[in-house]
C-alpha cells in the first residue's frame, strides 16, 4: 500500500508527456490501479481451499476512507488521459 501514492504520482506525470504511448500506459495503470487499490488495503480470510474471501472494512474504517481517497486521486487522471485524443 505504501507504493500506490507514488505510482499515482507517476500516472500524474505521464498525463502531460509527449509520448502517447506512455500516456496510454498510464491509462492502463490508472485503470488496474483504481481496480485493485481496495484488495492492497483489506484483510483476506481463508476459505477452505477455494480461494479467499473478501471482507470490506466498515465505512468508519479508516482503510475504507484511505481507499476511498486514493481512488478519488485517480479520478482527474482517468478522466484527462481517457480525453487524450492521440493515437497510441
Amino acid at each position: 500500500p505504501r507504493s500506490i501514492p507514488w505510482l499515482i504520482l507517476m500516472c500524474e506525470r505521464a498525463m502531460s508527456d509527449p509520448d502517447p504511448q506512455l500516456r496510454a500506459a498510464a491509462m492502463t495503470l490508472t485503470c488496474h490501479m483504481s481496480e485493485k487499490i481496495p484488495d492492497a488495503f483489506l484483510l483476506n480470510t481463508p476459505k477452505k481451499t477455494t480461494g479467499y474471501v473478501r471482507r470490506l472494512p466498515s465505512k468508519s474504517d479508516p482503510k475504507f476512507a484511505e481507499v476511498y481517497l486514493l481512488q478519488c486521486k485517480l479520478l482527474p487522471v482517468a478522466t484527462r488521459l481517457a480525453d487524450d485524443g492521440s493515437p497510441s
